[in-house]
Order: structure tokens, then C-alpha cells, then sequence
């Protein structure tokens, strides 16, 4: 039986296809028993006769049988085939080897019709029978029984066909991103290495429900590890998501493991004023310890922000509060008062310091303000006298400055007027 070649034309395969095809007829028309007379019959015995035609008829009927298949008899092939495919594959093969694609729907069609019964069929060949006869619809149906790995990879190989376009199935605009949803909830369900597999499937999907089961199961990622939490930012990153909530749920956690640094680092990042008003309330934490213990311990945390690179954090005004009031508590320590003065003064002008914060700022001008150096001129005097009256009209409704505290700076800056005037 010829086989066709590596780029051999069309044309010059059926030509030599033909030429073997009229070979098998020949050959088939040899094998047909022949009407001769009876004068061998008479001759025999009659015993040994019946038993030589009962030979020849067998082997000879075998062979007749196989060359009638290979000549492509559609009612030899159909005795033989037990399986509607394996029917549609042999008439293929050797009846009509230059068939085009459009011709398996036809041809299944006249088999199943003709010798099967689809009423018994499997669900597999339901399945089959349906995509070669291009209802589509029903062999999506069909798989998705079998498998929503396969319905779903089935309608995105078609959709980018362009085989759906218009398709009514199950009422669905878009038939295609049903069956990839459907699989990527049935990964996600599972959790695990299955969840990011559905997560990945979403992605793929492109109207605004997909997009919301997404951000969704996005948003529902267990973050029970920094690690977790790096990887839901990762896929909010990679697909375009908000990450707030991942940022915000991050950041309470770590608040509630004492990890101040990370905290910050998250809240910093959450959209709008909460995550601002978060960072306010962990410095204000952080501040009424270094009031109950009178050490200045949070270095670390400080340290620990500036080393994550990131501009917008240092940018926070509770994180400039606590570096730079670090910086006055060095210099102060180590009695390089003038400069203390200076950042101090920074601090106060600045307004980044938290409502509680505010009066231990004026009590700490006060030493500087009374010590033998002059370390604040006329003009940074005035300032500070300005500052504390604005400091005093905006945190005093809540009590945050002591009344007689503010006059003792308010006599320290007067004396310091009088001197600088010397």
C-alpha cells in the first residue's frame, strides 16, 4: 500500500494510490471462485472433494476478506470493525487517503448512522462523535463531564480558532473563559500548589468577573508566612491587582507579633489615609514606651526601616519623628548641644511629631533654652515660641499639653530672648 512521501505533490500520490487501488481489485477478482465444469468433480471421490472445498473456501474467504478490506469495501471494513472509530479510521486509510479535514464529519455520520447505535455509546465516544461532527457545543458540554481540564484547554484552543465565535452555549457571552473559570475554582478549592495553578488560569480570563473571582481568591491567600505574603504581592504585582488588603492584613499581623518594622513597611503601602493613621497610632506605641522605660530603644526599628531602600517610608512622618528624635537623643547624649538644638528645632517646625509627642518636644527645648550656651539665636527663639503656640492651639483640646509646662518653656524662651539680645 503506498504511503506518501516528504513533499511529494498531491496529485502524483493519487495517481500512484489509484494505480495500487486497481491492483487490489485485480487481485480481489482472482480470488473469486469460478464456474468450471465437473468433469474434476467426477473424477474424485466425493469425500475428498467436500473436504479440499471446505479448505479453499476457508483460506481462500480469509484472504478474500482481507484484500476486500484493502481495496476499501465500506461493507467489508464495517463486518469487521467492532468500534465506530476504528470504521471511520480504516475507510480513511483505505478508501479515501486524500480525504480533506470537512469530510470526517460526514463520513462519521454515515457510519455511526448506518452500523452503530449512539444510544448505547459511551460518554467518551459521545464526546468524540460530537467534535468531528462539529457540534461543538455538546462536545464541550460533554467533556466538561469527563474533565475540566479538557473542556477548559478544548474551548481555548477553539475559541483562538476562532471555531466559537457566536456560539449560544449555556446562554455565556464569552464560552471560553466559563470552562477556565470553572477549572481554576476547582484548583483553587484545593489550596496548595492546585491554588496557584487557578490562580494562574484566572489571569487568562479577561472580562471583569473573572478579574473580580481573581482579585478575590487573590485577596483570600492564606498568609500565614512572610514567604505567603511575598507571593500574594508577587501575583498582585504580576497580574495588576490592588494589594491593599494583602498589605493591610500583613501589617496587623505583624503588629500583633510585636514586629513594629515590618508593620510599618506594609501600612506604609496601603492606599489612602488608614494606612497612614496605622503608622501614626505604632508611633505613638512606640513613643509611650520610650516614656514608661526612659530608654530610647527603638534603634533597631529605625534602622530597620531606612535599610528596606524605600523613599516612600522615610517620607512617613512618624518614621521621620522617631529617626530624627533619635538623632536629637545622640547629640543631646553626647553634649553637642547646638546641633541638638538644631535638629530639635527641625522636629518642632516640621510638625511630624504625634500629639502626645508634643509637650516632652517643649520640655526638651527647655534644658538647651536655660544652659550656659547660647544655642538658639533670636530668630530660631521666636520660631520655637511660634511653633509652641501653634502646638499648644492644636493638641491642647485633648489635653496633650500641660498648661504649666508651657508656661516654663514660655519663661525659658524669654530669657533666652533676653540673652541673645546681649
Amino acid at each position: 500500500m503506498p504511503v506518501a512521501a516528504a513533499g511529494e505533490a498531491a496529485g502524483a500520490f493519487a495517481a500512484r494510490w489509484r494505480r495500487w487501488h486497481e491492483a487490489a481489485e485485480g487481485v480481489f477478482l482472482g480470488l473469486q471462485p469460478s464456474k468450471g465444469d465437473d468433469s474434476d468433480f467426477l473424477d474424485s471421490p466425493p469425500g475428498e472433494e467436500e473436504e479440499e472445498k471446505e479448505e479453499e473456501g476457508g483460506v481462500e474467504g480469509e484472504l478474500r476478506r482481507v484484500v476486500d478490506i484493502l481495496r476499501g469495501d465500506a461493507d467489508a471494513i464495517a463486518a469487521e470493525g467492532g468500534w465506530w472509530l476504528d470504521v471511520v479510521g480504516a475507510l480513511l486509510l483505505y478508501s479515501e487517503p486524500t480525504a480533506q479535514a470537512d469530510r470526517l464529519q460526514t463520513l462519521a455520520e454515515a457510519v455511526v448512522s448506518s452500523q452503530f447505535d449512539r444510544r448505547s455509546f459511551a460518554r467518551v465516544d459521545r464526546t468524540l462523535y460530537a467534535l468531528l461532527t462539529h457540534d461543538l457545543a455538546e462536545f464541550l458540554v460533554l467533556a466538561n463531564t469527563l474533565d475540566a481540564w479538557l473542556a477548559a484547554h478544548a474551548a481555548d484552543m477553539l475559541t483562538h480558532a476562532g471555531a466559537l465565535h457566536g456560539l449560544p452555549v449555556l446562554g455565556l457571552c464569552d464560552v471560553r473563559e466559563h470552562f477556565l473559570v470553572a477549572l481554576a475554582e476547582a484548583y483553587v478549592a484545593h489550596g496548595g500548589l492546585p491554588w496557584r495553578v487557578g490562580v494562574d488560569y484566572l489571569a487568562l480570563c479577561g472580562t471583569a468577573g473573572a478579574r473580580a473571582v481573581l482579585a478575590e481568591c487573590v485577596e483570600r491567600a492564606p498568609l500565614d508566612s512572610d514567604a505567603a505574603v511575598q507571593r500574594a504581592l508577587r501575583m498582585c504585582s504580576d497580574y495588576r491587582l490592588p494589594a491593599d488588603r494583602i498589605h493591610r492584613l500583613a501589617a496587623r499581623r505583624s503588629w500583633q507579633r510585636g514586629r513594629l518594622a515590618p508593620a510599618i513597611q506594609h501600612y506604609a503601602r496601603v492606599a489612602g489615609g488608614g494606612g497612614r493613621a496605622a503608622v501614626a497610632l505604632i508611633t505613638e506605641q512606640v513613643w509611650d514606651q520610650y516614656l514608661a522605660s526612659g530608654r530610647l530603644s527603638y534603634a533597631p526599628l529605625v534602622d530597620s526601616i531606612a535599610a528596606a531602600g524605600d523613599p516612600a517610608l522615610l517620607r512617613l512622618s512618624g518614621v521621620q519623628f522617631l529617626s530624627r528624635y533619635r538623632d536629637f537623643y545622640a547629640l543631646y547624649a553626647a553634649r553637642q548641644f547646638r546641633d541638638a538644638a538644631q535638629t530639635l528645632l527641625a522636629i518642632i517646625v516640621a510638625d511630624i511629631a504625634p500629639p502626645r509627642a508634643a509637650a516632652e518636644l517643649l520640655v526638651d527645648a527647655i534644658p538647651l533654652l536655660e544652659g550656659d550656651d547660647l544655642v538658639f539665636d533670636a530668630d530660631q527663639t521666636f520660631e520655637l515660641m511660634r511653633c509652641a503656640e501653634a502646638l499648644q492651639q492644636k493638641h491642647n483640646k485633648a489635653g496633650a499639653i500641660d498648661e504649666g509646662e508651657f508656661s516654663i518653656f514660655s519663661v525659658a524662651c524669654a530669657r533666652n530672648l533676653a540673652r541673645s539680645f546681649l
